[in-house]
């Protein structure tokens, strides 16, 4: 039971860490698709500035500045937004090394070692949910 517990705990993580890479993918992608866009409007507004000198320059400007401001817009909401599920993922693998502890506990106080050994089991998961903390690589 505790090894099905953890598996799936890993599976789910994994299969979490998989969905935010192809989000953030997406978003950087549409990202960059405007920023070029942008880039595509801003070069245009130079060459009818040069070429011309008339009124189809503010056009031509006002639509790369807007490209790269909905460029910037979406970098940023991806990232607000990609920092909230970290925070989710990090509270729920909280939550579930917590089950995983108490149900080590659960599983030992039934045993013929009995209270004694529930409670060196308790302690033991107790131990290594804190080097665990110590030593994960995301600090919040």
């Amino acid at each position: 039971m505790l090894f099905s517990l953890i598996a799936s705990v890993v599976t789910a993580e994994a299969a979490e860490a998989a969905g935010r890479a192809r989000s953030s993918v997406v978003a950087y992608v549409a990202g960059a698709i405007l920023a070029v866009a942008g880039i595509g409007f801003l070069v245009g507004a130079g060459y009818i500035a040069t070429a011309r000198r008339i009124g189809d320059l503010e056009a031509c400007l006002a639509f790369g500045a807007g490209f790269l401001v909905l460029a910037m817009l979406v970098v940023v909401i991806q990232r607000l937004v990609s920092r909230m599920r970290a925070r989710q993922a990090a509270e729920r693998r909280r939550r579930e090394l917590a089950e995983i502890a108490a149900a080590a506990t659960a599983g030992m106080v039934g045993s013929k070692g009995g209270v004694f050994t529930g409670l060196a089991a308790s302690l033991l998961t107790g131990f290594v949910l804190g080097l665990y903390r110590e030593n994960r690589r995301d600090r919040d």
